[in-house]
């Protein structure tokens, strides 16, 4: 069951709280099916889940990262999508980019997510944004709605991506100096001894990306990983030895660090966007 709870300054906004009652969308599935065990109980951090879990337990364990809309978090979603469309009504050509993006522009599917999900991370899954609670309730806390506003609208600008109705996205990419690499997992990345690589629900079916240093024709592959033994989650660069013909460790990073989110261009395209409808 869904519920439309408010019409903002656009009349064709349609902001949707997903029933808990319904479990994890079945459409958002294929995701974690197509994982490697493997990597599979990282993103759902919960006792059951082990590499020998078969999909159906945890599909079932999945079902109770999906938690209920208290108000006061429902109301905190609803002023950030006013902050949002504050902002763009500010701003024409950003809202005239954004309607031609996709027909998903004017519609907002929330889900109200447990920290112990993708890594208590605000993330999208098919048509879906899940915002944990625990982080709706710390910007409540602490008054910065404008945060939260900036979350919904990233995340938003990956809904976009996924149900592009032309190429926009594949020409930003292309001009960030990304290049299409290949839509199959590069295996090279499976043998990188305490890492774990984790695929990012965003950028899902989205392929692989190269980047190209224009100032040294240096070949750089990134990806994130989850380093078992520190526990945490770092970017790795990897740079192409055409000599050897091997995918190297590099320290190279793109845009001179000043964008965290730099191993896929659809990643970069939303930190741009959102920086700039936010300035």
């Amino acid at each position: 069951m869904f519920f439309n709870v408010m019409s903002l300054s656009n009349k064709n906004t349609l902001v949707l709280f997903y029933d808990v009652d319904l479990g994890y969308p079945v459409k958002g599935l294929p995701f974690y099916g197509a994982m490697y065990p493997e990597e599979r109980k990282y993103h759902v951090a919960d006792s059951l889940i082990n590499e020998e879990t078969p999909l159906d337990i945890f599909f079932q364990v999945l079902n109770r990262k999906i938690l209920k809309w208290q108000k006061n978090l429902r109301n905190a979603i609803e002023y950030a999508i006013f902050l949002v469309e504050k902002k763009l009504g500010e701003k024409i050509f950003w809202e005239f980019i954004l309607m031609n993006s996709s027909d998903k522009y004017n519609k907002w599917n929330f889900i109200c997510s447990s920290s112990d999900l993708e890594f208590g991370l605000p993330h999208t899954n098919a048509d879906f944004i899940f915002i944990p609670a625990k982080y709706i309730q710390e910007c409540i806390d602490n008054n910065d709605y404008i945060k939260l506003a900036k979350t919904c609208f990233h995340e938003k600008i990956h809904i976009l991506q996924r149900y592009a109705q032309s190429n926009l996205f594949d020409v930003l990419s292309e001009r960030l100096n990304y290049i299409y690499y290949t839509n199959v997992f590069p295996m090279f990345i499976k043998k990188i001894k305490d890492m774990i690589h984790i695929t990012n629900p965003d950028t899902f079916m989205k392929g692989y990306y190269i980047y190209k240093d224009k100032m040294t024709d240096e070949i750089y592959f990134f990806v994130l990983f989850f380093n078992k033994k520190k526990k945490m989650m770092q970017r790795k660069t990897f740079i192409y030895n055409a000599k050897l013909a091997v995918w190297q460790f590099s320290d190279f990073i793109p845009f001179k660090g000043k964008i965290s989110q730099y191993e896929h261009p659809y990643e970069v395209i939303s930190i741009i966007w959102t920086e700039n409808i936010f300035k």
